[in-house]
């Protein structure tokens, strides 16, 4: 029997014994609409593997796109603490910039590429013993 409720902006689903469907799919398609027309794309990767490495040489940004970008971090922090762990790397190294805000166009858009490609991923939360799930 499938029940499904709303709590916190998230959604859930409840599945036979003891299973539960954590997602936030709406929450997912907000922020993709809020985005700027150049991170259209999809990613099989949350993150590119040069995720650590800054280039100090890249200017800072002007007011307007650095509200932007701390706008969709918060966001992103909240997307990934209910439902999305699988971004949490990503999320985390992009909210240590919010204060020295440049433009993390790779990190940035290679986050929101995965999250456009993966947005039907869910957390399940069960127990391991199905006989405990009473």
């Amino acid at each position: 029997m499938r029940k499904s409720n709303r709590l916190f902006r998230n959604e859930h689903s409840l599945y036979g014994k003891g299973k539960v469907k954590i997602y936030m799919y709406e929450y997912i398609e907000k922020i993709l609409t809020e985005l700027p027309l150049d991170m259209k794309g999809v990613s099989k990767m949350p993150a590119a593997t040069h995720l650590f490495y800054l280039n100090d040489k890249v200017d800072k940004l002007d007011k307007d796109k650095a509200q932007l970008f701390h706008h969709l971090v918060v966001k992103l922090l909240y997307l990934c603490h209910r439902s999305r762990q699988d971004v949490q790397t990503a999320v985390a190294f992009l909210g240590s910039r919010v204060n020295k805000p440049t433009w993390m166009t790779t990190i940035l858009a290679k986050l929101v590429h995965y999250l456009r490609g993966s947005r039907e991923l869910t957390l399940t939360i069960e127990p391991s013993d199905p006989q405990a799930g009473g």
